[in-house]
């Protein structure tokens, strides 16, 4: 049986999500949604991209959130899905160890999930996944690890606004810096 599901954010992430579930077996990507008027229409695999959040949410299994790093900024749209009890997996990076940087918020959404029987994953990319959970999990074939390098190259000028802002793209050395 495959699980249904859907993407929310259909950045470069989201996109490339997509591309990847549709390819996996395991999963039908029955839904995209994205708040951006400018992908309103676009179609991905013969879906097409909606804004509506709770229409879409009906006989869903899974939702893949890929819109925002910051938990406080994503919070409305895990609180409306986890009502329609449906689970998340996301990549928001807070969510990764929510307790730290939201203790209450935290709290009350550990507490909606679990009134709600899902489940609610926070992966991050990076950190998260990339270059920290990968990593580890990697090393667990070596019995003696004495050192970890990681490096990750991206093209940031396909990024959301929001990540060319944090890695300062456009910026001089010395706005950077400042």
């Amino acid at each position: 049986m495959k699980l249904k599901v859907a993407i929310i954010g259909l950045g470069y992430l989201g996109q490339n999500l997509a591309g990847k579930l549709i390819e996996d077996q395991s999963f039908e990507l029955t839904a995209l949604i994205d708040s951006d008027p400018s992908k309103q229409g676009l179609s991905i695999a013969g879906i097409a991209v909606s804004d509506d959040l709770e229409s879409n949410l009906k006989d869903i299994d899974l939702v893949f959130i890929t819109t925002n790093s910051l938990l406080n900024q994503i919070k409305e749209t895990l609180v409306t899905v986890i009502k329609h009890k449906v689970s998340i997996v996301s990549s928001c990076e807070e969510l990764i160890f929510p307790y730290y940087s939201h203790p209450q918020l935290s709290q009350e959404l550990d507490q909606l999930a679990k009134l709600n029987g899902v489940q609610l994953l926070g992966t991050g990319i990076n950190p998260g996944f990339l270059m920290d959970y990968l990593i580890t999990v990697c090393s667990k074939a070596v019995l003696n690890v004495k050192a970890i390098k990681y490096t990750r190259h991206i093209n940031t000028a396909h990024r959301r606004v929001t990540f060319q802002d944090k890695v300062g793209l456009g910026l001089s050395l010395g706005e950077f810096k400042n």
